[in-house]
């Protein structure tokens, strides 16, 4: 099962691979799993603390160019049975769930990375053993966390048409294909159980501002943080189009301003930022090199 690596003053690359048992960082560095760390350190060479790596299962392999898990050989989408044994833990799963991630696995390709954690080692004997290999109990819970807080807003669920990769770390949630971005930005509009996050702290996803994410105000619990981007912004780039739907740990919102930004919690506020602090200065850091590489050109 895949874990999650915080790295540390000092670590590299090469320092973490050899730890974790790999001869080559690459087969850290180019996992599909790490593609947004990628898309943010384009130089291996160049990685800070704070930032958040996958350490895939030592034995499942990155897919080669004609393994069923890059599509060169995959069964189509009518091949693939989403038929579960009874006695499977998913068979209980809430029906609209189960009816996303079934449509998801059987239009996984090369060029529709949906359900994408399931086909990283190959492609799957079935739809349960695909459920599986989602991440663990850690994962899977907390997609079902994510459904359970969307499905309880009505009409909300309706606009996830594929589910992408699943993740579970400073914040549990998944990337997806919305089915009408522009529908569900104004259905989020109209939500009183939304307002337009102002990224006080500018993590990754929010660098747009108020123009592409929405949190949940709740009342002293973790609430959904819906991200569309208007365009494929570096950290979503995977998959054209895609957005992402999480709940992040921290609450943060106390409310819904006149004109529809969130309002924010002063402990709020703090505990978002000791989690993008450290992106902030990396920003800060890489900005400075730049400018720094101009001028020695």
């Amino acid at each position: 099962m895949s874990i999650t690596y915080t790295v540390r003053s000092g670590d590299t690359l090469g320092k973490i691979a050899g730890k974790h048992g790999f001869k080559d960082y690459r087969e850290i560095y180019d996992h599909p799993a790490n593609a947004v760390f990628k898309a943010n350190r384009p130089n291996p060479g160049l990685i800070y603390p704070g930032d958040v790596i996958v350490i895939p299962d030592k034995g499942a392999r990155l897919p080669s160019a004609t393994s069923p898990a890059s599509g060169g050989t995959s069964p189509t989408g009518a091949t693939r049975s989403c038929d579960l044994p009874l006695s499977s833990m998913f068979s209980t799963w809430p029906p609209d769930l189960l009816e996303t991630l079934c449509r998801s696995f059987k239009a996984h390709s090369t060029s529709n990375r949906y359900l994408d954690n399931a086909f990283w080692a190959g492609e799957p004997a079935s739809f349960e053993e695909a459920l599986n290999r989602l991440g663990g109990a850690v994962q899977t819970n907390a997609l079902k966390w994510v459904h359970t807080r969307a499905a309880a807003i009505p009409g909300l669920w309706p606009f996830i048409s594929f589910i992408h990769n699943l993740w579970s770390g400073d914040s549990h949630g998944f990337a997806f294909s919305c089915s009408d971005k522009g529908r569900l930005r104004a259905f989020l509009d109209a939500s009183n159980s939304f307002c337009r996050d102002i990224p006080l702290m500018m993590s990754d996803h929010q660098a747009a501002g108020p123009t592409q994410c929405w949190r949940e105000s709740v009342d002293g619990t973790a609430g959904l943080h819906i991200c569309i981007p208007i365009d494929d912004t570096a950290d979503q780039r995977k998959v054209p189009g895609e957005s992402s739907i999480h709940i992040d740990p921290h609450q943060i919102v106390k409310g819904k301003d006149a004109d529809g930004t969130c309002s924010y919690s002063a402990d709020g506020v703090i505990s978002h930022g000791r989690d993008v602090g450290a992106g902030v200065l990396r920003r800060k850091a890489e900005e400075m090199r730049r400018k720094l590489e101009k001028v020695f050109e």
